[in-house]
């Protein structure tokens, strides 16, 4: 991107586009097996499902460049200020400022597991119960070239206020726990009330899970630390009076460095911003229970009271540290 002072910029992106060119794909892989079993006034439903995701994303970032032209360069140099244009200096080719750094490549994979038992149970003529259980396993994200980094901000944890990084000094390659207490009771019930003309009663609860990585985008992920994004980056500023200290068009710019987990030493003060996740992969809950009565009238009318509440838990917090 050209920024020419005075003019429009050059190769600037659309509004409400960024990081162009972007690629992103991704693909759910499930296998599914369900069963219904018949035992008298029982009806049994039990199943399992496996998913299997793959995300793929490359992003620019900083990795186009960004080249700045102010006049410095063609300025008078017995009277500087206001003398200088920033065309010229373009068509000189000599860049005052020029920044650039890596792009931004991710290859995730992620499983999930899910188990239910249900039984429909017509218990009277009258009363009919449906009783349910459902255990979910979210498994925790992992990089195929295990290009994950977390900064650690629990302070209970061993690696408080260090950038750790997966498969690297016994660490995982998930960097996370994976939560095994994601059990699920389902409970419902319909009820026809006696000597009241078709007085229907319902009511139900249920806990439900969700995978924490959902609605999570990229630039909040541990793929978007250093040293696979941000780190490497090169920042070169003339000093607005010679020319040679000015950035030439007709040169290369030094590459950028690629740095390994190995190698990599954190600088608080050249770093702008770190991705923390909390260490324990906890799936949020949401806890929902509901109460209806239904009348029948003459003339087809239902007269209908419904009371439903929700109620949420356990959602983590992605914390971004500058």
């Amino acid at each position: 991107m050209f920024t020419v002072t005075g003019f429009a910029q050059l190769g600037a992106q659309p509004t409400g586009y960024t990081n162009d060119p972007l690629s992103k794909s991704s693909s759910v892989w499930e296998f599914s097996d369900n069963a219904t079993k018949n035992l008298g006034g029982h009806i049994l439903k039990f199943g399992y499902t496996h998913q299997f995701l793959k995300f793929y994303t490359f992003t620019t970032l900083q990795g186009r460049g960004a080249f700045t032209f102010d006049g410095s360069y063609t300025q008078n140099p017995l009277s500087r200020t206001g003398t200088g244009s920033a065309l010229a200096d373009l068509l000189l080719g000599l860049a005052q400022q020029v920044q650039t750094s890596t792009t931004g490549v991710s290859n995730l994979r992620a499983q999930n597991d899910y188990w239910y038992i249900q039984d429909d149970w017509k218990v009277t003529p009258r009363l009919n119960l449906n009783i349910g259980l459902r255990y979910e396993l979210y498994w925790p994200m992992t990089d195929t070239q295990n290009k994950l980094a977390n900064f650690v901000l629990d302070p209970s944890s061993p690696d408080f206020g260090h950038l750790i990084f997966a498969e690297l000094n016994s660490h995982s390659r998930s960097l996370m726990t994976v939560d095994a207490g994601n059990v699920a009771p389902r409970f419902g019930f319909a009820y026809r009330v006696p000597h009241t003309h078709d007085l229907l009663i319902r009511g139900g609860y249920g806990m439900f899970y969700g995978n924490p990585d959902e609605q999570i985008g990229v630039g909040a992920m541990m793929t978007n630390n250093p040293p696979f994004v941000g780190a490497g980056s090169v920042n070169l500023i003339g000093d607005k009076i010679l020319p040679s200290t000015a950035f030439n068009l007709s040169g290369s710019l030094p590459a950028t460095q690629v740095l390994s987990p190995q190698n990599f030493v954190l600088l608080p003060s050249s770093t702008a911003s770190l991705q923390s996740w909390p260490t324990y992969y906890q799936a949020p809950v949401v806890h929902q229970w509901n109460l209806s009565m239904q009348k029948e009238r003459p003339a087809a009318i239902v007269f209908e009271v419904n009371y439903v509440a929700i109620a949420g838990m356990g959602t983590g917090a992605i914390i971004t540290a500058t």
